[in-house]
């Protein structure tokens, strides 16, 4: 019954759907019966998997969350990647594809009121909230420490991004950093390594493997 944020990764190219559950073992059994009956809402993401077969995808469980705070969570991760060469996301609102998906209205009101005027992060958001019993104040303080991402959620991030047969290591960043800061572009930098711009992006911008120095 663990509930959090996870992606669906395929483990050919690289690309990832990112979402949310209460349940994680509900919502993978779901995603698989839309996906196998070719009636998921994600176009993208169903392409995929009519191109390159059920396995070549997998679910991963990015963290472990309190179920009051998961929508919150799953919108920062949206925020984040949706537009993305590697990510399937199509909507950047956690209301889209809700099929299958019950939540309270306190929830909905709650992602309303965080998506007003500017964008605040997810520990500023959490702090503002004000807990209507005890029970709801441990969850909203376990979740504060838990989006503290550890080092290796940070990677098991970065490898879904960057896909299982990627070229890219720890030397590798190291050498497009060091490239990038002597004046060479992005897109030389990536046609000599033989990745993507996008990746490069993310490596000189410190956003994935940021470990790494």
């Amino acid at each position: 019954m663990a509930s959090g944020n996870y992606l669906i990764r395929n483990i050919t190219n690289g690309k990832f759907y990112v979402g949310s559950a209460v349940n994680f073992i509900k919502r993978w059994n779901r995603h698989k019966f839309d996906l196998r009956h070719n009636i998921h809402d994600n176009k993208h993401l169903q392409i995929a998997w009519n191109k390159y077969g059920e396995s070549s995808f997998i679910f991963e469980i990015l963290e472990e969350l309190p179920k009051e705070i998961i929508l919150d969570c799953e919108q920062t991760l949206l925020d984040k990647y949706v537009g993305l060469e590697w990510c399937y996301n199509i909507s950047k609102s956690v209301f889209s594809g809700m099929t299958g998906r019950h939540h309270s209205v306190e929830s909905i009101d709650k992602i309303r009121k965080s998506n007003r005027g500017l964008k605040r992060t997810l520990e500023a958001r959490l702090h503002m909230q004000k807990p209507k019993s005890k029970s709801h104040k441990m969850a909203l303080s376990h979740a504060a420490h838990k989006r503290k991402a550890t080092l290796k959620t940070r990677k098991a991030m970065s490898l879904a991004m960057q896909g299982k047969n990627s070229k890219i290591n720890e030397d590798i960043v190291r050498e497009i950093r060091c490239r990038y800061n002597d004046g060479e572009t992005q897109k030389s930098i990536a046609n000599s390594i033989g990745i993507t711009n996008g990746i490069v992006w993310e490596v000189v911008n410190n956003n994935i493997w940021k470990w790494v120095k």
